[in-house]
Parts: structure tokens; sequence; C-alpha cells
């Protein structure tokens, strides 16, 4: 996975070039979100169930993300 920055993410966002995921569990995304983002807690995924173009994986500390 390539690590962007957040000016990055939010122009791949912006016009359609990425989606923004966030990987939080539910109670941290009741409690702060980026608007947009789809909410798919990483304890729950299947690995299957996103299947489009470019992703951004969003998490509190970025340890949910690393590769």
């Amino acid at each position: 996975m390539k690590t962007i920055n957040p000016i990055e993410a939010a122009r791949l966002c912006a016009n359609g070039g990425a989606v923004l995921v966030d990987v939080r569990e539910p109670d941290e995304h009741a409690r702060e979100r980026i608007n947009g983002a789809i909410s798919l807690p990483l304890s729950s995924w299947d690995g299957g169930q996103l299947e489009t173009g470019p992703i951004i994986y969003h998490c509190r500390s970025g340890i949910r993300t690393e590769v």
C-alpha cells in the first residue's frame, strides 16, 4: 500500500478518483467521522465487500492500515 497525505486524499476523493473507507469500530466512527467516508470496521470486514477503484483506508492512529 502507498501512504498519501491528507491533502492528496481529499483531492482524490473530491474528484471521484478514490473511495475513503473508515476501518474503525462503529463507536469510534459515531464520535468523529470524515464526511463521505464509508464505515467498514476492520473487525467485520471479509476483504471482499469493496470492489471498486482506488481505496483510501482511514483509522485513528494508522495501526489498522499498516501493511
